[in-house]
């Protein structure tokens, strides 16, 4: 069953814009820093890495479910085809 993932309006305007420009994939490394990716990252010691990615500075404090402890990074499509759209996410 896949998860369904509760996001404010602005992540969801986010990812739709990063799903527009051809990022994949989103996580987090270690030290909570927040990428999107153009190829599937590969987790490393205490990052993740790809041949293209950019940093979410502005954004760092959004996607709470994005977590240096997951195995796997999220698919930004995945993520937007299962969310639900709420005023504020817990």
């Amino acid at each position: 069953m896949q998860k369904e993932y509760k996001l404010t309006f602005l992540e969801h305007e986010v990812l739709s814009y990063l799903a527009d420009k051809q990022y994949l994939y989103i996580a987090r490394d270690e030290d909570g820093d927040l990428f999107v990716y153009k190829e599937k990252p590969v987790k490393n010691l205490n990052y993740w890495n790809a041949d293209t990615c950019d940093q979410l500075i502005y954004f760092e404090n959004k996607f709470n479910f994005v977590k240096w402890e997951d195995k796997e990074p999220y698919k930004v499509q995945d993520i937007l085809n299962n969310c639900e759209v709420v005023e504020n996410v817990d």
